[in-house]
């Protein structure tokens, strides 16, 4: 909710949504999909270009499964050529306007800022919350320290 500046004290709704709990084991990825063409279909066997420009690309990414629009799964057999044409093998029959895709995830970590918000302060004092800052260190006992 957000006061109004000008006017009443009302409170006017300015989001709508939920949030997770905080959970240290939870992992965020980032997927993107690769996309090939169909160039020459053989039953279960296909050639697939513009996925890759290269033949080292190739056999980097040769233990990832491949999957096409229709549902079929399918991997890369071994490239063809110096620029990125592939054999592959799929479980089914392909159609010659089937597309071959490849999912890729990384884990991304979320953005940690350390630039000090000068805003704070206003805020604390507009909707009477507690200073957030720590104004002073507890005092050490000597219970506290341990055996000497």
């Amino acid at each position: 909710y957000q006061r109004r500046v000008h006017g009443d004290d009302m409170a006017q709704l300015v989001a709508w949504g939920s949030c997770l709990p905080a959970d240290p084991n939870r992992i965020i990825l980032k997927k993107v999909v690769l996309t090939g063409q169909l160039y020459a279909i053989h039953k279960r066997q296909a050639v697939v270009r513009f996925m890759f420009h290269n033949e080292e690309d190739v056999e980097w990414f040769k233990p990832i499964e491949l999957t096409t629009r229709y549902g079929h799964h399918g991997h890369i057999r071994q490239p063809l050529g110096t620029h990125g044409h592939m054999k592959c093998q799929f479980s089914n029959a392909l159609q010659s306007d089937d597309k071959v895709y490849m999912s890729l995830y990384k884990r991304v970590y979320p953005k940690w800022t350390t630039i000090p918000c000068s805003w704070i302060g206003a805020l604390e004092q507009m909707y009477d919350v507690p200073s957030l800052e720590v104004t002073h260190t507890p005092a050490v006992m000597d219970e506290d320290v341990g055996p000497s």
